[in-house]
């Protein structure tokens, strides 16, 4: 009896430990798998615009594309957990246009490619998996 108790408690004791064990990959790479999400904005407006991501009432400044260029900005992990929607708006510097996109549907690893139009209100965006 006092044979078969200790056995019943050594399994018990390896399954709850097997429950802590990280994943293959992470021990494999001894690091965590992380994608970075992209944002490609090509500016073919005449001025430069201020780029920002939007969540809430809150906007985080991503930087600034001069006109006739492009600049690829990584989207923080915080905003694409899982599937997400991200909303991004452009601002022209010195007009008071903007252009604020529909809600995006992205995922980790995405790349969100947004076109910006001399004609603010038809800019538009498309989203790739990643490269």
């Amino acid at each position: 009896m006092q044979v078969l108790r200790t056995f019943a408690l050594a399994a018990c004791a390896a399954a709850a430990l097997g429950g802590c064990a990280p994943a293959a990959e992470s021990v494999a790479n001894n690091a965590p798998i992380k994608s970075q999400t992209k944002l490609v904005v090509e500016n073919n407006n005449w001025q430069d615009v201020a780029v920002y991501l939007l969540r809430g009432t809150s906007r985080a400044r991503l930087g600034t594309v001069g006109s006739m260029t492009k600049e690829q900005f990584t989207i923080p992990d915080s905003y694409v957990l899982g599937v997400a929607e991200i909303t991004v708006q452009v601002d022209p510097v010195g007009s008071s246009a903007s252009y604020v996109s529909p809600p995006i549907q992205v995922f980790p690893g995405a790349r969100v490619s947004l076109s910006v139009n001399n004609n603010i209100r038809l800019s538009n965006f498309a989203v790739y998996a990643s490269e």
